[in-house]
């Protein structure tokens, strides 16, 4: 059984299909909707679990968050009727789930995980047959501040948390860009020493600032040749009175 849901299941199917066949088995495929798949699925635990399932085989697919706990704990005793696809049992599994939740440290808790990982392979309650390259189309254009998860890499879907709900902002509400505001530091440090110009002179600091400069310079020179002359002057009336 498989839902109708992605195109690809029956291609897949078709595949499962002609390889058992190879070995004598025949295989009947069928599509459903995913409603009347998850009711097999999801079985009533309060019935024996032996006879209850109305297949052999279901295709369908997982998509986890960025916490492996999502996906881990699919393959508990406790999922079966709930999340659990495969109503696969295993007391060292649950065990293992329990203890990687109380890990002190990433390290240990990984650790966990690895020995979870090899009893899955072992037992194989699922054939993983391919994974799936997701497409995440978002718009910079009209929203801003997207939080990818990882940082670096990640992806703004399926975090772990509701973080983009809290964060995002339309894009003509968005803060300038590093590059815009490190330019407005500098031109404001720039000019932070400069008398203020009257708004609407037509004219910037900097050049308000160097025109009163070469200003002054020109009175000083005007200035300097003037008393040079009268001490010229001085100097010569003295001579002849002498």
């Amino acid at each position: 059984m498989f839902p109708d849901s992605d195109a690809s299941y029956p291609k897949v199917a078709q595949f499962i299909t002609d390889w058992f066949g190879q070995i004598g088995i025949k295989v009947t495929s069928r599509s459903t909707d995913s409603g009347t798949l998850g009711t097999a699925e999801y079985l009533d635990t309060s019935i024996p679990l032996k006879g209850q399932l109305k297949y052999d085989m279901v295709i369908w697919g997982w998509v986890g968050d960025p916490d492996p706990n999502s996906l881990l704990q699919i393959l508990t005793t406790d999922a079966i009727s709930d999340s659990s696809d495969s109503q696969w049992s295993n007391a060292q599994y649950d065990q293992l789930y329990t203890q990687q939740n109380e890990a002190s440290t990433a390290d240990s808790r990984k650790q966990l995980m690895g020995q979870m990982q090899q009893l899955f392979y072992d037992q194989a309650p699922y054939q993983i047959l391919y994974y799936d390259d997701e497409l995440h189309v978002y718009r910079t254009d009209k929203f801003s501040n997207w939080q990818t998860q990882p940082t670096d890499g990640g992806t703004p879907f399926f975090v772990n948390g509701s973080i983009n709900y809290t964060t995002l902002q339309l894009a003509s509400a968005a803060s300038p860009s590093p590059s815009a505001a490190a330019s407005s530091d500098a031109s404001a440090g720039a000019s932070a020493g400069a008398t203020p110009v009257p708004s609407g002179s037509g004219s910037s600091t900097g050049s308000s600032g160097n025109s009163m400069l070469l200003i002054l310079g020109i009175l000083l020179v005007v200035i300097g040749i003037g008393a040079a002359v009268v001490l010229s002057r001085r100097r010569r009336t003295a001579v002849e009175d002498e």
